[in-house]
């Protein structure tokens, strides 16, 4: 896993770069599976939602209230998120399983 840096030119606040964390080929399928995902119009833009639904009116989502599982075209960055996300909140473990 590449390093990363926090971005510095137009910088914005808690945005980490990460360099080649996805290969073109996993890049191309996450498109392909993206684009034949069904959309819904909220808040005159298209979204989807994975996992858990957000909620435009809290800004939050509910973790007890889970939609679906992540579609299978995600699982080859799953291990690659989990690593970067296990080094955020002071090195504690953010993903339960």
């Amino acid at each position: 896993m590449p390093i990363s840096e926090i971005a510095t030119s137009g910088s914005i606040p808690g945005l980490y770069i990460y360099d080649d964390f996805i290969s073109e080929e996993e890049e191309k399928e996450l498109v392909k599976g993206i684009d034949a995902g069904k959309w819904v119009k909220l808040l005159n833009r298209r979204v989807q939602h994975y996992g858990y639904e957000f909620k435009y009116g809290t800004n939050n989502v509910n973790i007890h209230e889970k939609i679906e599982e992540f579609p299978k075209y995600c699982e080859p960055m799953m291990p690659g998120l989990e690593k970067v996300l296990k080094g955020f909140d002071d090195g504690k473990e953010v993903i339960k399983k």
